[in-house]
């Protein structure tokens, strides 16, 4: 394995470890309830107005983050799978498989955080900086195989 291959193995490594970290957070805070306060920003209304809402409403809310914390937690487990197999050994659709989905996934993040106030768009522009030199890395890496 290249320098440059490695130095994009641990790039996105460091990207899929901080994008397990951020889901998992907000799985806890809606199982606690703590995101109530970050839903105030969005959506106008204070914590209690929040509060107040139908029992079975306030729960739905709640379940759909955590579904798609789940769902972003699992898809970044399968990113981290392939990088550590097929990517590791240098199979091109593998960076293809990495990439194309993953640099989306962080363009739409930044684009969706940066229009909500309060909320850590800054990570999400971070991470897709690395994905950006990752990418760079492994596009000039001669030595790929097949």
């Amino acid at each position: 394995m290249t320098t440059k291959k490695k130095i994009s193995v641990a790039l996105l490594t460091i990207i899929g470890v901080v994008m397990l970290i951020l889901p998992a957070q907000v799985a806890m805070s809606a199982a606690g309830g703590e995101i109530l306060p970050l839903m105030e920003q969005s959506i106008g209304l204070t914590t209690e107005e929040i509060r107040e809402f139908d029992p079975a409403l306030l729960a739905f809310m709640l379940t759909l983050l955590k579904i798609i914390a789940a769902l972003f937690f699992s898809l970044t487990t399968a990113l981290l799978i392939l990088i550590y197999g097929p990517f590791r050994k240098g199979m091109r659709w593998a960076s293809k498989a990495i990439f194309v989905p993953l640099t989306l996934w962080l363009v739409l993040a930044v684009m969706i955080y940066s229009s909500q106030p309060g909320a850590p768009w800054q990570i999400w522009a971070v991470l897709l900086g690395l994905d950006l030199v990752a990418l760079g890395l492994t596009v000039s890496d001669k030595n790929q195989d097949t």
